[in-house]
């Protein structure tokens, strides 16, 4: 499976729409234009014995950002590395889920392996640990369209959710409702949901909500057993 990215930086026929959605005072400092990662090897992870596209859906673009228009062989490069040397809470929790799901441990391999997108491309810029989500309702509306194309192009075998609001997004897109199987931590209240649809859908909370995912070598118990319910539906076929 092969994906050719448009040319030219990334644009958004939205983007004056969404911009104008925002209060004031936070339109000056928009970071726009977000491409996906997509791993050179996407398709070929295998679990339980067999090929899976794995496509990671996480929150609004990330606090730090760049100036609108990233490049695309810019972001591949960048975010292969993040994702490889953890080099933050949320691209290490998501190293730790990948690892915990495939067949192949080799950080090399599979983080090669999976997409990585985010269920709003634009958000105002704010520090690196600010987590909080400052996307309007347009914004979402729009994106969602974004959303919508990126699964017919991705064709996921497998999809993993990360936070409430893409979890949200993505129930609505594929009109999920009732979880198949569920796990909590039940210190913290925090829940893992798997739907054993066509794809499969992994909804849970955003790793950076949980800063120890970046610097453990696993992840808690709870989730484990919802990432090991998905490779028993995928291994069952």
């Amino acid at each position: 499976m092969k994906i050719e990215p448009l040319p030219g930086k990334f644009n958004c026929d939205y983007y004056v729409e969404c911009n104008r959605s925002l209060p004031k005072k936070l339109r000056k400092d928009i970071v726009a234009g977000n491409w996906p990662y997509i791993g050179v090897n996407y398709g070929k992870a295998k679990i339980a014995g067999k090929d899976c596209r794995i496509l990671v859906v996480a929150m609004d673009q990330g606090g730090g950002g760049e100036a609108y228009g990233e490049d695309f062989e810019t972001r591949q490069n960048e975010w292969y590395g993040a994702f490889f040397n953890r080099v933050n809470a949320h691209t290490g929790g998501t190293h730790l889920i990948v690892k915990h799901l495939v067949d192949n441990k080799n950080p090399e391999d599979f983080v090669a392996e999976f997409a990585h997108t985010n269920s709003v491309k634009c958000s105002p810029k704010k520090e690196m640990e600010q987590m909080k989500s400052e996307s309007t309702a347009m914004m979402r509306k729009c994106c969602r369209n974004h959303l919508e194309r990126e699964l017919e192009i991705f064709k996921p075998d497998l999809i993993i959710t990360e936070g409430r609001g893409p979890s949200d997004m993505l129930k609505d897109v594929l009109n999920l409702s009732v979880a198949d199987y569920q796990s909590r931590d039940n210190t913290t209240g925090k829940v893992c949901e798997v739907y054993e649809g066509q794809p499969i859908v992994l909804a849970g909370p955003h790793p950076a909500r949980t800063l120890k995912w970046k610097y453990g070598k696993s992840l808690p118990s709870w989730y484990r057993k919802a990432i090991d319910r998905v490779r028993n539906v995928v291994e069952k076929g």
